[in-house]
């Protein structure tokens, strides 16, 4: 069935958000808890267009929730940082102009084509949407690094938001480099690599309600 994969990394994303509602006593479990809720909407919405349940309007809204994936996760790097940035704003405010653009143009994002594991989609603006997308990762890791570097003791969570990040981008910056006719499968196929920062973050947060 075309989707499979994004409906069970969905059964088990949103299993880990309620997991963490419910038990987590991390101080940012919310911030925790948005980010992984907005990788299972995502899942939600790619299985609901590839088994054929919805039009064409749920790619639209699939781009839109993971628009904010990258300020979002900024944002859990500022706060596990413990640094106060208020030009996280403008990351948001980037992330919402590209989702008003998805929003009021029909042909943004169409899908393509789907198969069991993932979804191939044509999107507008590409490449200026993955400067916008890669930057501001690289903004949320370097203030993790940067907090590594300078802060030698006390609790992991940096480390572990870092790894979630290249747990993902490494795979599809390998998949990239090795069969770069993929372009168009990269949204895709990095929110199912993500699935891995998923369950990171949800250790994150539950590690210390053990």
């Amino acid at each position: 069935m075309d989707g499979l994969l994004s409906l069970i990394f969905f059964l088990i994303e949103i299993s880990l958000a309620i997991s963490i509602y419910q038990f987590s006593d991390h101080k940012i479990k919310f911030n925790i808890l948005i980010l992984i809720l907005l990788l299972s909407l995502y899942q939600l919405m790619e299985f609901l267009v590839c088994a054929g349940l919805t039009d064409q309007a749920s790619v639209r809204i699939g781009f839109i929730i993971i628009t904010f994936l990258p300020p979002t996760g900024l944002y859990l790097s500022i706060k596990i940082a413990d640094l106060d940035r208020p030009e996280v704003i403008l990351y948001f405010l980037a992330g919402l102009l590209f989702s008003i653009y998805f929003a009021i143009i029909p042909e943004s994002v169409v899908l393509m084509d789907c198969n069991p594991l993932y979804a191939v989609y044509f999107y507008g603006q590409s490449i200026i949407y993955g400067l916008y997308y890669y930057f501001t990762i690289a903004v949320g890791m370097y203030l993790l690094v940067y907090h590594l570097y300078t802060e030698r003791q006390g609790n992991r969570d940096d480390f572990l938001l870092l790894l979630g990040y290249l747990a993902f981008l490494l795979p599809i910056g390998l998949m990239s480099l090795f069969d770069p006719t993929i372009t168009s499968a990269v949204p895709s196929i990095m929110c199912k690599y993500a699935f891995s920062l998923a369950l990171i973050l949800a250790f994150m947060a539950l590690k210390r309600s053990s």
